[in-house]
């Protein structure tokens, strides 16, 4: 599926996420609860493109992928 993206920055002497924390409160989100993974990233150049991914495992749910190309 195709989807619009926001990517913004995030201070990097807020190590914790606080502040970002803090905006999805503002915004009426609230925390239910607490997501433990370990994340690996890598690429697959293929045909010109280059197609990223993330190997996820979260801990009681199993292992993901994530296959992400850009569209122009």
């Amino acid at each position: 599926k195709t989807r619009r993206e926001l990517e913004l920055p995030l201070d990097a002497s807020d190590a914790g996420g606080l502040k970002f924390a803090e905006l999805l409160g503002a915004l009426g989100f609230r925390p239910v609860l607490v997501v433990h993974k370990r994340r690996r990233s890598f690429e697959i150049e293929a045909n010109g493109r280059t197609v990223e991914g993330t190997i996820d495992e979260i801990d009681g749910l199993g292992t993901f992928v994530e296959l992400e190309l850009t569209a122009e």
